[in-house]
């Protein structure tokens, strides 16, 4: 399987910024349902939904600054081939349809055919797994995986 990092690389970067894009819109939107006129008359009913509202538009906020925290691990992640599970690598379980990258946390997505799930290497799985290589078994929560690949 030949995986051209840069293409995937760039792809992880292009997905954090349409999560942070829709994030931005959500969070103006959210935000703009939390202005009160104060010249008219403001009911308990209009503060609450203020309050739930400016709630709302914090946990975009958050989101906002979470994805751009991802894009920055994945800027500085060294994407050439490994032979070893470390920062960078493409590993590929046996029996997994999926392969994972580790630089940060990310939805599963379509890169050139192959499906990859970004995957922060702090993850649990990732720390059992961690200097191994291609053919190595290891156990994680109770289950025996073998390493079927590494890029």
């Amino acid at each position: 399987m030949a995986i051209n990092k840069l293409v995937l690389k760039n792809k992880m970067l292009e997905l954090e910024a349409e999560v942070i894009a829709t994030a931005e819109q959500s969070y103006q939107m959210w935000l703009n349902e939390v202005r009160i006129d104060r010249d008219m008359t403001v009911e308990e009913d209009d503060l609450a939904q203020s309050a739930t509202n400016t709630n709302i538009a914090e946990q975009y906020e958050h989101q906002v600054h979470d994805h751009q925290h991802h894009i920055d691990l994945i800027e500085a992640t060294p994407f050439e081939p490994r032979d070893v599970v470390e920062p960078g690598a493409i590993v590929k379980l046996e029996g997994s349809e999926r392969c994972l990258i580790i630089a940060a946390p990310t939805a599963a997505f379509e890169c050139e055919g192959i499906t990859f799930l970004g995957v922060s290497p702090h993850a649990p799985i990732i720390l059992a797994m961690a200097g191994l290589e291609q053919g190595d078994s290891f156990d994680f929560q109770g289950r025996e995986h073998t390493i079927a690949l590494i890029a």
